[in-house]
């Protein structure tokens, strides 16, 4: 059973470091690296925000019950969360060439 209150504390944590992570970010490449700016850098810790909310809601769910079931919860979802960087990073990567930089960049914070 998922426990209301530490979902809540965790999306709140998880929704300022992603705002702060958003305003850091939009400051640094609009104005000292405006080369590498891209507004679709917006999209990566929005897409990440979703992924973590879901991945954590699941992990929740799973602590309750048995420890096997618990540990081959948790292994999953770090499986399937280096594939969904990985993924996005590919994806980003083919289709904004010229932009790679800062997407390599922006990946790193």
């Amino acid at each position: 059973m998922i426990s209301g209150d530490s979902f809540r504390r965790f999306i709140l944590r998880l929704s300022l470091l992603t705002l702060l992570l958003l305003v850091g970010g939009f400051v640094v490449f609009r104005f000292f690296l405006p080369e590498w700016f891209s507004p679709w850098l917006i999209v990566i810790p929005a897409a990440a925000f979703l992924f973590s909310v879901i991945t954590f809601a699941i992990q929740l769910g799973s602590s309750g019950k048995k420890f096997g079931t618990f540990t081959r919860t948790s292994l999953i979802i770090t499986m399937a969360r280096l594939l969904f960087y990985l993924s996005q990073a590919v994806i980003f990567l083919l289709i904004f060439r010229e932009k790679g930089v800062s997407f390599v960049l922006s990946l790193a914070l």
